[in-house]
């Protein structure tokens, strides 16, 4: 879990922007992160951040190689392209529930909800983490 700054939690966060800039895929929380120590107990809630993923390769057009999304409605999933999440989240915003981490593949899943929907975002080849506060 080097590639990962595991000093802070995403579970019971919101996410309420996504964008690309460069090989950075940025997630945005408008109410921050949970603070965490190294027993993985919280410690607080920061203020706003943006979450900086970088991914050798990545850009907008590349995001169907790094990002997988599985939107769940009635017992059924699909997956959605990375521009049709962006859309969605347009409208309103990521709740996440579970935020799981693999040092192993240098991935991350967060699993959660967009209005009515369950969502699963994977994000996979991360180079690196970074987190910067308002």
């Amino acid at each position: 879990m080097q590639f990962i700054d595991i000093n802070y939690g995403l579970h019971d966060t919101v996410i309420n922007n996504i964008d690309e800039n460069g090989e950075l895929l940025c997630l945005y929380f408008a109410n921050g992160v949970y603070h965490i120590d190294s027993t993985g107990k919280e410690l607080n809630v920061t203020p706003k951040c943006r979450m900086e993923i970088n991914i050798i390769g990545f850009n907008e057009r590349t995001a169907y190689k790094y990002v997988e999304i599985y939107r769940y409605y009635k017992n059924k999933f699909y997956e959605m392209k990375y521009i049709d999440f962006k859309k969605l989240l347009k409208q309103s915003i990521f709740d996440i529930e579970f935020d799981y981490y693999s040092g192993f593949n240098n991935s991350i899943m967060l699993i959660g909800y967009i209005g009515k929907y369950k969502i699963e975002l994977i994000i996979t080849d991360i180079n690196k983490i970074n987190f910067y506060f308002d």
